[in-house]
This record gives structure tokens, sequence and C-alpha cells, in this order.
């Protein structure tokens, strides 16, 4: 049996622990988030009765800030279950919902 150089394994253990450190998550943008949800919000009420327009505009609001439908769905789960986050996040919604509307 081949004996195992400890430098191998120090090594070894260096690098996963550098692994570890960059799988660490980036804190979602509540602010591109909430841009996204009022966009598909206002689409969905909007056409409502029509879901092929409704997927259509439900992807070019998430294009629009750069996300995929996995991205966004993966973002919002990953908002803090901080309530003040979450308070921030439909503040911000509510206002983007009010300028979508008045144009």
């Amino acid at each position: 049996m081949k004996r195992v150089n400890v430098n191998n394994i120090v090594v070894f253990f260096v690098f996963l622990a550098f692994l570890a450190g960059c799988s660490q998550e980036v804190k979602p943008d509540v602010d591109r988030l909430a841009h996204a949800y009022a966009k598909i919000l206002f689409y969905e009420e909007y056409y409502r009765g029509v879901p092929d327009s409704v997927d259509y505009y439900r992807n070019e609001a998430l294009k629009e800030v750069g996300l995929t439908e996995r991205e966004f769905e993966k973002e919002m789960k990953a908002l803090s279950p901080d309530r003040n986050e979450w308070k921030r996040f439909f503040q911000k919604t509510e206002k983007y919902l009010r300028d979508i509307r008045r144009k």
C-alpha cells in the first residue's frame, strides 16, 4: 500500500477550505427583485386571461433586470426571513407599480 504524503493532505484541506469560501451565497439585490416583481404583477393584471402574453412579458421583465426565471426564483427564496427586509421589498414593489401605472 502506498503511503500518503502529509503535504498532499494539507494541500487537499486547503483546497477544500478555498472551495467552501467560494460557495457563499451573495445577498439578493432587493431593488432589482422588487422591480422585476412589480413588472410581473403588472403584466399578470394587464394580460389576465391571455397566458401566452403573461409568459412572454414575464420573461421580458426578467430579461430587463438581467435575471432568468431560475435565478429570480432562487433569489426570491434567498431573501432573508427578516421582516424588515420583506417590508422594504414590498415598499419598493409598490413604488415601482405606481410608477408603471402612471406611464
